[in-house]
């Protein structure tokens, strides 16, 4: 489809997203606009089989926000107005990988894969943080294991552990549905493991340097995005 087409296709897709966006996914209107770009970023190079792989990144982080929103806002622990730099920390990677198949052609099937598993690694961080919280028992630190309160940074459970693996495997099913360029074990693989892997870093990085302040969330999620993108190239690269 001509360029044209699919700016027009996005443009009218965005009508009915952008509402959605405001009241349910938690973003201000600066967070909405990052998005917007993001997903025009994604739609004009992959098209709505693409857009579909990260719109399931938008759902999946609005549902799991607002399970048990009450309990976590009256713990202090409550996802905050998703901003600009949240959302561009969480869609960077994911934009270039998709930008990148279009640019690099001849490698077009590996950065379809580095876009799904970025996509993955943030996913994966959010259900399992946001779902972690909830769970009955106090979660533990990442590098010492001892008990901490919920919402700590660096702080992980059995609950968001599984929740995690499952945002992960989400995402690499609607992958495989929505392109068939890369064989569905292989994607499947690749996407689950590096996206849990983002999940990893997170928490370790969440448990170090962003405990001591000296990084911010959104570098958190960032760095642990492209943890997980790194991570889906080494497979990559070893497997197909």
């Amino acid at each position: 489809m001509a360029f044209e087409g699919r700016v027009f296709e996005y443009l009218v897709i965005s009508l009915f997203v952008a509402p959605f966006s405001l009241r349910y996914a938690g973003m201000d209107k600066r967070g909405s606009l990052a998005a917007f770009f993001v997903g025009f970023f994604v739609y004009i190079s992959l098209g709505f089989s693409g857009f579909l792989v990260l719109l399931s990144l938008h759902v999946l982080g609005a549902l799991v926000t607002r399970i048990g929103y009450n309990r976590k806002q009256s713990f202090g622990i409550a996802q905050k107005k998703r901003s600009f730099e949240n959302v561009c920390a969480n869609g960077f990677f994911p934009a270039a990988a998709a930008v990148a198949t279009v640019v690099f052609t001849d490698y077009s099937r590996l950065f379809y894969v580095v876009f799904v598993s970025a996509i993955a690694a943030a996913t994966s961080d959010t259900v399992s943080s946001e779902l972690g919280e909830l769970s009955k028992t106090r979660p533990r630190l990442i590098t010492t294991f001892e008990q901490v309160e919920a919402g700590t940074d660096g702080a992980i459970s059995v609950v968001g552990t599984i929740a995690g693996l499952g945002g992960a495997s989400i995402i690499a099913i609607v992958g495989i549905l929505s392109e068939t360029i890369v064989s569905s074990p292989l994607l499947f693989l690749i996407v689950v493991v590096s996206g849990f892997s983002g999940t990893i870093v997170d928490s370790l990085l969440g448990a170090t340097f962003e405990r001591k302040k000296l990084i911010g969330n959104d570098l958190v999620n960032l760095f642990s995005i492209g943890a997980g993108l790194l991570v889906s190239v080494l497979l990559y690269l070893s497997m197909a």
